[in-house]
């Protein structure tokens, strides 16, 4: 059922992000195909549970705490913007804070990946931070 839903939700794809760094590197580049766990929300601990993996063909797709969500992303690492953003529509306790990460999201316009994890980072303070999942 979430494959065919997460199929119904796929966007087309556009330019994946690049980097001049080798997977591996001294920032320790592994983005695509690596999943990352939401950990904080513009300086506050995410109080719920939302992962997302970054694609070889131009998409982010995860799990929020209620919903699946994907979009594409466009630009060059480190300037990066995340647009549409597609989710299903379930409700839950942590709806709000779901809803709060994907406005974020949605605002992203720059990445940093180092040894505090994935920062994302955009306008009027948006800040999420991810750590890799193990």
């Amino acid at each position: 059922m979430r494959a065919a839903l997460t199929l119904a939700l796929a966007l087309a794809a556009c330019a994946p992000v690049t980097s001049d760094e080798p997977a591996g590197g001294p920032a320790g580049w592994i983005l695509p195909g690596t999943e990352w766990r939401l950990v904080e929300l513009n300086g506050e601990p995410y109080p719920a549970r939302l992962t997302a993996t970054l694609t070889e063909d131009g998409r982010i797709a995860g799990q929020g705490p209620c919903n699946l969500f994907n979009a594409d992303y466009e630009g060059h690492w480190p300037d990066l913007t995340f647009r549409p953003i597609a989710t299903t529509r379930m409700a839950c306790p942590e709806l709000a804070a779901e809803t709060a990460a994907f406005a974020a999201l949605a605002a992203v316009d720059h990445g940093e990946n180092g040894a505090d994890g994935l920062i994302l980072t955009g306008p009027n303070q948006v800040r999420l931070r991810f750590e890799r999942v193990e």
